[in-house]
């Protein structure tokens, strides 16, 4: 997307008027262009919903992990994954607890 005021809400407004549920986002950018990356409820729609709005989208997989909210917790699950065959590209933070949730 590009990196100018009021891009990501016009993005966030369109995806929520569709009815597209957001658990996580992350953000990197740039001086000229940012990359936003979201865990959604509908992946195929929130991606037609995105090209349509002129935006380059990329859908890839994910894996969810519960993790235990104590000092090692991520360790411990990662450890579990370490022999598995696939690569660890991007770690995106999503923390709920009782009703709250914490990105």
């Amino acid at each position: 997307m590009e990196n100018k005021s009021g891009r990501l809400s016009d993005i966030l407004n369109v995806i929520g008027k569709n009815g597209i549920d957001i658990s996580a986002l992350s953000m990197a950018d740039t001086t000229d262009f940012g990359i936003v990356r979201m865990i959604v409820n509908d992946p195929d729609k929130a991606a037609e919903i995105l090209k349509s709005n002129n935006l380059v989208v990329k859908v890839t997989d994910v894996i969810a992990l519960a993790v235990a909210d104590k000092p090692g917790g991520l360790a411990g699950e990662i450890e579990k994954l370490k022999m598995q065959v696939f690569r660890l590209n991007i770690c995106t933070h999503l923390s709920v607890r009782a009703t709250r949730a914490h990105l």
